[in-house]
């Protein structure tokens, strides 16, 4: 299902329409309110996701509530969600069902992002380089995607051809090629991809980082992810379930990264500790995501 920013903008809204300090809904108690008009019964005891929703789109149209439309959007994540007998949080369902539709606005494709690029190594004073470039988000949301279904050899193919010297990244930031060039001729590399995605190969001191195309990316997590925290602009916090399988938790923060528009940044103890991107975004507020170990 398309949605557009509007209607985006509107579903936002409505995570802040009543319900505030109220128990949460029992979806299957939902389903059987008396309140419903009967025309609409064979509809919502159906069991079949799409005619209940349906349902649940009717009854929100005639009764004008908000919860039908907020337990139909939660359940397009995740069918589901409208067979089991669990309570449903409209604000933390609506925010998941937020995210889910923001993964379908391509949020990184069609972008520029600027950033500087620094190449130092802390016990060679020789090796000190920065300059201001121009990231493709196309490339990002590429990688990012393969990430998300856990194909790493395959997103670092596609880093690394980014990278080559006759690839797109030199011909948007002309101005690094001579450079990265002799840095890569230092370490004796066969290029500067290579330089670049396998480092410690050839430094253990070398550091160098591409907003949102770090190297670490396509590395395994270093540790056992301990929690997953989101900031979502007006949306508020929301604290992610984490996957059993270091592996999967590493690909699920990297579909929220692409779902959100985020890119990998080196801070902290693990530089893909967190996510975040400058400048105004869609949920219109501070967006990041924390990854703790």
């Amino acid at each position: 299902m398309k949605i557009s920013k509007k209607q985006l903008r509107k579903l936002i809204q409505e995570a802040f329409i009543g319900q505030v300090g109220k128990p949460p809904v029992n979806v299957q108690d939902y389903l059987k309110n008396p309140d419903i008009d009967p025309a609409l019964d064979a509809l919502m005891s159906s069991g079949d996701p799409e005619q209940i929703r349906t349902g649940l789109s009717l009854h929100g149209t005639l009764a004008g509530d908000e919860m039908a439309y907020a337990i139909g959007d939660a359940s397009l994540e995740d069918d589901s969600f409208l067979e089991k007998e669990k309570p449903f949080d409209k604000e933390k369902n609506k925010v998941k069902a937020a995210i889910s539709q923001m993964e379908s606005m391509n949020l990184l494709k069609g972008k520029m992002f600027e950033d500087y690029f620094y190449i130092e190594d802390y016990n060679d004073l020789r090796v000190s380089y920065d300059f201001k470039i121009m990231v493709d988000g196309n490339v990002i949301d590429e990688i990012y995607g393969l990430l998300s279904q856990g194909n790493d050899s395959a997103a670092k193919k596609v880093g690394m051809n980014y990278l080559s010297y006759n690839g797109k990244f030199f011909a948007d930031n002309p101005q690094a090629l001579e450079a990265c060039k002799e840095v890569a001729s230092f370490y004796s590399a066969t290029s500067f991809a290579d330089l670049y995605y396998n480092y410690l190969n050839y430094s253990g001191s070398l550091e160098m980082s591409i907003v949102g195309l770090l190297p670490q990316d396509v590395m395994p997590l270093p540790r056992q992810v301990s929690s997953i925290e989101l900031s979502l602009g007006q949306l508020g916090e929301l604290n992610e379930e984490v996957p059993a399988s270091n592996a999967d938790a590493k690909a699920k923060i990297f579909r929220l990264a692409r779902a959100l528009g985020l890119l990998s940044q080196p801070i902290e103890s693990h530089p893909i500790g967190y996510f975040f991107s400058d400048g105004p975004n869609i949920l219109k507020g501070y967006t990041e995501i924390r990854v703790n170990f």
